[in-house]
């Protein structure tokens, strides 16, 4: 008679799908530490008359350039893992609306781009939301890597209402 053996469950395709999305997030974690990388650059190119720090041209621009296309797909993957929880006053719930609202202020900006008053309004106004973002995602990532979860993380999207309580158990 065989045995069976309950460790390994069969695969199924929520199984396989949720392997998919926890590599997923891994890459958008990572995509995020990189994208701050360009943030740095970007702001030093900002800066640049205020910290004496000289910045080609060119070196702020690929820096903003490559900025907006990782923050892009960086919010379409934090879609695509999380869909679009319901507001709670969970730490988790509200980065993704901070990450969120980035995203919105980034449009607005590069819809500005030549207006020059508005367009340097919004590329101030998103510096806040990524501060706060950076902040909690250092604690975040403190947590998993001393395994002391406080905020437990949200439960990934698997389908049915995008709008949904990611935070139930």
């Amino acid at each position: 008679m065989k045995q069976m053996n309950n460790t390994n469950p069969p695969p199924t395709r929520k199984n396989n799908e949720l392997q998919l999305k926890r590599r997923a997030q891994m890459f958008n974690y990572l995509l995020g530490w990189v994208t701050l990388v360009c943030v740095i650059g970007m702001a030093l190119d900002d800066l640049q008359a205020y910290t004496g720090i000289p910045i080609e041209k060119a070196t702020g621009n690929t820096f903003t350039g490559v900025f907006f296309l990782l923050i892009f797909v960086h919010a379409f993957a934090a879609l695509y893992l999380y869909g679009v929880p319901e507001y709670k006053k969970n730490i988790r719930v509200i980065d993704i609306y901070i990450g969120f609202s980035l995203f919105v202020v980034l449009l607005a900006n590069r819809s500005f781009i030549y207006v020059s008053p508005l367009n340097t309004i919004t590329r101030a106004l998103m510096y806040l939301p990524i501060v706060v973002h950076v902040l909690f995602n250092i604690n975040f990532a403190i947590q998993r890597i001393t395994g002391k979860i406080i905020h437990r993380p949200l439960k990934l999207y698997l389908g049915g209402n995008v709008v949904r309580d990611a935070t139930a158990d």
